[in-house]
């Protein structure tokens, strides 16, 4: 890492704090306790889980499954003196999961992009999913939030989602020529991002249009979700951006459930897109004309289909054991 760090090299698969980790469990976990262990998952990201994952394998005689849940070609946020070495992080990858027994991605679209890396590998999609929509919150929120129709966003604003942000902005602007519709945030940071979100409202005269709000706890803003007109989804709006067109945040699956519509400014053919017009939730697109036509005409449309089900976590669980009892089958 000081040799890295020498020459301003990142790596997802050598992250200090990661290694740090690793050595510390290998070191002091007592693997006597797993005798009884029939199969290991280890989730990426964190590295260390991985690297765990295929030291306990060895030691306890049963495979493991490397549950891939980023790819390890995706950085954001590193310092600025820093270059990521993708095929660098790629070649370790490959050598970590040489003995994986299956890959567990969590997007189809991952799926196809580990393929091309581990042709022979086992590799199965298992979504994230969503949690029981049964729940009703009190809304307690409701002097903060507007009394009329609004867009709603809760999570990080990475630099990536700053751009579709400011794609979103500018058809907030239309649309209210034409009826009065809100778009309230609930950013929690990086307050850099955050900052200049907040400028691009002021610069271009959103201040009665577009709120930026405190971070709230999860009942708050799942309230917020149910009650809003649209939610909303902020990813790439590049076509070529590979990973980010194959990634699908997981508030996604926990917006499904609802009665309201998503909307995603992300391009058609994403994944995202591609899970939203599959459930009959919404649409992925990055045109404006039909981020504005879809704003001002989903009133009481998108509700959903069965196919929303399928998406539920414990459909998914379901899935990830029949994976599990198929490897075991195969021992």
């Amino acid at each position: 890492n000081s040799i890295l760090e020498f020459f301003g090299i990142f790596l997802n698969t050598l992250d200090p704090s990661a290694i740090g980790r690793y050595e510390k469990i290998k070191k002091e976990a007592d693997s006597s306790r797993f005798d009884d262990i029939d199969i290991i998952i280890g989730t990426y990201p964190e590295i260390d889980c991985i690297y765990l994952a295929k030291y306990l394998s060895k030691k306890l005689a049963c495979p493991y499954i490397a549950d891939i849940r980023d790819l390890v070609d995706f950085s954001d946020g590193i310092p600025k003196e820093f270059k990521h070495n993708v095929k660098l992080d790629i070649a370790i990858e490959k050598f970590v999961l040489k003995n994986a027994s299956a890959i567990v991605p969590v997007t189809f679209g991952y799926k196809e992009m580990l393929r091309k890396r581990y042709p022979h590998k086992k590799i199965k999609v298992v979504y994230n999913g969503w949690e029981s929509a049964s729940e009703t919150y009190e809304i307690e929120s409701r002097g903060v939030m507007p009394d009329c129709k609004y867009l709603y966003y809760a999570g990080v604003i990475y630099e990536h989602r700053l751009e579709s942000f400011v794609l979103l902005a500018q058809c907030i602007k239309e649309v209210n020529e034409k009826e009065h519709i809100e778009f309230v945030i609930r950013s929690t940071g990086p307050l850099e991002n955050e900052k200049k979100m907040k400028a691009i409202i002021k610069k271009n005269g959103l201040d009665g249009i577009v709120k930026v709000l405190e971070p709230e706890k999860g009942e708050t803003v799942r309230s917020e979700q149910m009650t809003a007109y649209i939610n909303v989804v902020l990813s790439t709006i590049h076509f070529d951006d590979e990973e980010l067109m194959a990634t699908i945040p997981g508030k996604t699956f926990e917006l499904l459930p609802f009665d309201n519509p998503i909307l995603a400014i992300v391009p058609e053919g994403s994944d995202v897109s591609k899970l939203l017009k599959r459930t009959n939730k919404g649409i992925g697109t990055t045109e404006k004309s039909k981020i504005i036509d879809f704003i001002l005409g989903s009133e009481g449309k998108f509700r959903g289909n069965n196919k929303v089900l399928a998406f539920s976590r414990e459909k998914q669980a379901e899935k990830y054991c029949k994976i599990m009892d198929g490897i075991l089958a195969g021992r």
